[in-house]
């Protein structure tokens, strides 16, 4: 083999540089790679942190989801019972604008009085003489044949003919008269 000489330099060996060269690419190359791992780690790692945010994240949403359904089914009830209220007050409001009263007439019948005050007709009235309790259930009526009634009574006054009283020999309620 040959050496290379120049000015003033010693000869060296061509295998020596050429070697030389070869580790200086190999080291590069080595540390490159090195590089590029301790970066594909880095990179693992902050994935794998990003990933545990997002299930995080996804947990977070599914609370606040589960959260805004429980909050739509109250809304929804919250609402319901409004309406509900709202329309037994409109029925109550009406019945309060309702009043009945007996009335005797020049002729000697007797009529009830129904004044109805609403917007509103008023339906399935019956009229009767005799004791009711609060329900309006009856609790006897004085004689046979006393109730009247009506289908329908539209907004204003009306009277409603109850039929005479039997005579006092006939019998009243569930008692004979005496």
């Amino acid at each position: 083999m040959g050496t290379i000489q120049g000015e003033g330099r010693a000869g060296v060996d061509p295998n020596i540089i050429i070697n030389a060269g070869i580790f200086v690419v190999s080291a590069g190359a080595a540390a490159i790679a090195w590089w590029q791992a301790i970066s594909a780690d880095k990179a693992k790692t902050a994935a794998a942190r990003e990933a545990g945010r997002s299930v995080e994240a996804a947990e977070a949403s599914a609370g606040s989801a589960q959260r805004s359904a429980s909050a739509a089914e109250r809304h929804v009830e919250i609402v319901t019972e409004a309406e509900e209220r709202k329309r037994e007050n409109e029925e109550r409001r009406q019945a309060e604008m309702i009043s009945a009263w007996v009335e005797t007439k020049d002729t000697g019948n007797t009529v009830v009085v129904v004044s109805n005050a609403s917007d509103t007709a008023i339906y399935e009235v019956f009229a009767a003489e005799g004791i009711a309790n609060r329900d309006g259930q009856y609790a006897f009526s004085t004689f046979p044949g006393s109730r009247t009634g009506v289908h329908k009574i539209a907004p204003g006054r009306w009277e409603m003919p109850i039929p005479p009283k039997p005579r006092s020999t006939e019998l009243m309620g569930s008692e004979r008269a005496q």
